[in-house]
């Protein structure tokens, strides 16, 4: 697409906005959007066909006429201002562009639930400073990819109450993950699919869900979403299909 000299313009004016990263303690540049408002005037529907206008559903990035009493042209105005406050979060990021090859992590991401088939077995995450997973033989269909952000454990018999988020992974021979003194060791050349854990997440005060399509263990994998985790409907934990 060819930038007009409006868009050059506003373009300008979105890069040089910065805001200060606690984390880093430097200025970084991170707006998603750009609009000038000028004193213009003309029909709606030509308006709608001007470069300055139809930019903005492109690169979130454009102009609005706006003239004091002028209440016709104001509309488009409002009705985009409408549309934004109407959005969640995740989708006004999932309709821009990063800036600056950044990429902008989705607020929904998807959580792998995991059967824990033993108490023993819970000594992998809970009350342990360096918490992990460990799968059998049998791994989950998908692991790895970018969307893919935490991990709940399903207890036998129990559901899940809790989840964290994942750090990193990697394959190991099942005799290696534990030392031989561990309840845990077991002298088994099979490789199993270790997960790393990191912060831990209650849900609804330690209550215990279950999944949507019943029981785990035969499958001993699921997948779900965040808001799916956070929002259950009737203590149950809706579960997805990842293609």
């Amino acid at each position: 697409m060819v930038r007009s000299s409006h868009q050059s313009i506003l373009i300008r004016y979105r890069d040089a906005i910065y805001y200060v990263n606690k984390e880093k303690n430097k200025p970084e540049k991170e707006v998603i959007g750009a609009y000038v408002l000028f004193p213009g005037s003309g029909e709606l529907e030509t308006i709608k066909n001007l470069d300055y206008f139809k930019s903005i559903s492109e690169v979130n990035i454009g102009a609005f006429p706006l003239r004091p009493n002028d209440y016709n042209n104001r509309i488009l105005l409002e009705n985009h201002l409408k549309n934004i406050i109407g959005l969640n979060t995740e989708s006004a990021l999932n309709k821009v562009s990063p800036q600056k090859e950044n990429i902008y992590e989705s607020l929904n991401p998807y959580v792998l639930i995991g059967f824990v088939p033993s108490e023993n077995h819970m000594l992998c995450f809970e009350s342990n400073e360096n918490p992990i997973y460990f799968t059998g033989i049998k791994k989950p269909s998908r692991f790895g990819f970018n969307n893919l952000k935490h991990f709940a454990p399903y207890i036998k018999g129990k559901g899940v109450r809790e989840f964290y988020e994942i750090l990193d992974y990697h394959i190991a021979k099942r005799k290696n993950i534990f030392k031989p003194n561990h309840p845990l060791y077991k002298n088994d050349s099979n490789e199993r699919l270790v997960i790393r854990l990191g912060k831990k997440y209650q849900i609804e005060k330690g209550k215990y869900l279950k999944i949507s399509d019943g029981s785990i263990g035969q499958s001993p994998y699921r997948y779900t979403n965040l808001r799916n985790i956070r929002t259950p409907k009737d203590n149950k934990i809706e579960v997805l299909k990842v293609s």
